[in-house]
């Protein structure tokens, strides 16, 4: 989670049940957000425990597939289903390429309609961190408009895949082991010498063939966002209000384009460093020019909330054997990684702390564990929820099964 956060403690293995705040200490982040973590496990254990892998309650199920009466749109219907412990929620029936978290959901429905082979109609959960630059009313009024909190959605988006392909997708099927990379943290002889508190955010930005990746990292945990009013080659000017937030942005930075539209369909931003920085007239110029992401003079679509985010660096990693060799971030801190699959989007996160004198003597990285610990990435929840055939003509389409899962209520006849 992309925000910016002291550090994250839940650790499920410790089997604490409750934060305890006592009096007269300091309040931290950790422990107000620890907390929410032990109630959100608690319940989402319980939740699947009771409910399984995945079922709506009968007489209020959401997620029904259907056709309407013309045979030419598929329909999602409301209420609620639960999806490996996550409670997940369609207020309102909607048309298939009218849902709101999918933005190519219309495209995907074009390219099945017509073939002959039958589809899974999927449901895919997962949770995004929201903003204030995502929903302005994050924003408090009272305090002139601070930044204070941010919120975790539950995302869901209704997906078509051939039906062979469902095994792979873990819909009614046992999933493909996963066997993801693994990073070990450690520090040189000197030990941490930065003089700041600090949440490093190790995160693979892409991968290519022959096993290399593209790595970024962040000091403090990439929490550093603007939105973006305009794009022209290699010119951004971002939103009015920003100006206290690009006077931290430096030369040689690294900025990460994107927005809901990329976010939604799992994409990765475009990433470009910094020449130079105006912060009183909010304009940054890039080294190299990115594309537009809307399709206007001002190269951006507003409803879609473009932003660009701050990254400190951009390392290639080239693969040696099985594993990645050391590579070094910063006073004094190296990270490697072992053998196992990278994916674009997974990250690691670690505290580094000063030494108590504040003088450049032997700091040190929060890194209690002795075995190199896997990548944490968005963790995607599916199931089934029925089969269609898409023919061409609308006289060919159909709902060849419902696949939803039903559980009656407890103190239900």
């Amino acid at each position: 989670m992309k925000g910016d956060f002291s550090r994250q403690t839940f650790r499920p293995a410790r089997r604490y049940s409750a934060v305890l705040q006592q009096q007269g200490r300091v309040a931290l982040d950790a422990d107000f957000n620890e907390h929410s973590e032990i109630e959100l496990h608690r319940l989402r254990t319980l939740a699947r425990d009771v409910i399984g892998p995945c079922g709506g309650p009968k007489g209020a199920a959401g997620f029904k597939i259907s056709l309407d009466r013309s045979g030419r749109q598929l329909l999602i219907g409301a209420g609620r289903y639960y999806v490996d412990g996550l409670l997940v929620e369609n207020e309102a029936d909607c048309a298939f390429d009218r849902q709101p978290d999918l933005p190519s959901a219309g495209a995907a429905l074009e390219q099945a309609v017509g073939t002959s082979a039958r589809h899974l109609v999927y449901l895919d959960v997962w949770e995004r961190i929201i903003t204030a630059l995502d929903d302005p009313d994050l924003l408090e009024p009272a305090l002139g408009g601070a930044d204070t909190s941010l919120r975790l959605k539950v995302v869901w988006q209704v997906r078509l895949a051939p039906l062979k392909q469902a095994r792979r997708l873990g819909c009614g099927a046992h999933p493909a082991i996963d066997r993801r990379a693994s990073l070990e943290v450690r520090t040189q002889p000197g030990g941490y010498s930065g003089l700041e508190n600090r949440l490093y955010r190790i995160e693979i930005h892409s991968v290519d063939d022959a096993g290399g990746a593209r790595l970024k990292w962040s000091r403090d945990n990439a929490s550093l966002a603007m939105l973006v009013d305009r794009i022209g080659g290699n010119a951004l000017k971002v939103a009015g209000g920003a100006a206290d937030a690009l006077a931290r942005v430096r030369a040689s930075d690294c900025l990460e384009l994107t927005d809901d539209a990329v976010e939604l369909d799992g994409g990765i931003g475009q990433l470009a460093q910094v020449a130079t920085v105006e912060p009183t007239e909010g304009s940054i110029t890039l080294a190299a020019a990115v594309a537009a992401l809307g399709e206007d003079e001002t190269g951006v679509d507003p409803s879609l909330h473009p932003k660009v985010r701050r990254w400190d660096a951009v390392t290639e990693m080239t693969p040696t054997g099985e594993a990645i060799d050391w590579v070094a971030l910063e006073d004094g801190i190296e990270v490697r990684f072992g053998a196992g699959d990278l994916q674009p989007g997974d990250y690691w996160l670690f505290p580094a702390r000063p030494s108590e004198s504040g003088e450049r003597a032997a700091g040190g990285v929060d890194w209690p564990h002795s075995q190199p610990q896997p990548a944490r990435r968005i963790e995607h929840r599916c199931c089934p929820l029925a089969v269609v055939e898409l023919g061409r003509r609308p006289k060919d389409r159909r709902v060849v099964e419902d696949r939803r899962r039903f559980f009656a209520p407890l103190a239900g006849a």
